[in-house]
């Protein structure tokens, strides 16, 4: 998991990594941690995600949890009205250690114009295929 931490620490778009049984947040690169303002490890370590991302007190009713899958991506997107702005996003799965993990990018569509978008996902899809090589390697 450090690697994973230490390649995604500077992405340009947010990333974050949940564990999947407690929806704690574990990582929020440095993309993430400036789109929501957080100056401090506390304010979303081993917090729940639907609080730190949505400000939520629940579960997100749009959780896609259950639709993930090792070696397989489910993408989507999703108006983030705290942040005001709709996201791109493409998740999957990882185990590590026993320990299932959900594996989100998301990219802010209004950073985009449409050429863009398909490119973004072929780039995001062959970056998680490397992630989850290196989390199967890491296992091995």
């Amino acid at each position: 998991m450090k690697e994973l931490k230490q390649f995604f620490e500077n992405y340009a778009d947010i990333v974050y990594i949940t564990e999947i049984s407690t929806n704690k947040v574990v990582f929020l690169n440095k993309a993430g941690r400036e789109a929501l303002h957080l100056t401090s490890d506390d304010q979303y370590l081993g917090q729940k995600c639907y609080k730190t991302f949505y400000g939520y007190d629940l579960p997100c009713a749009n959780c896609t949890n259950e639709r993930l899958q090792e070696n397989m991506f489910y993408d989507w997107s999703v108006i983030n009205e705290r942040l005001a702005t709709t996201f791109l996003v493409r998740d999957t799965m990882i185990v590590e250690n026993g320990i299932t993990y959900r594996v989100e990018i998301a990219t802010d569509l209004n950073t985009l114009n449409p050429s863009q978008t398909q490119v973004k996902m072929n780039n995001n899809e062959r970056i998680l295929n490397n992630v989850c090589d290196v989390a199967d390697s890491a296992t091995d």
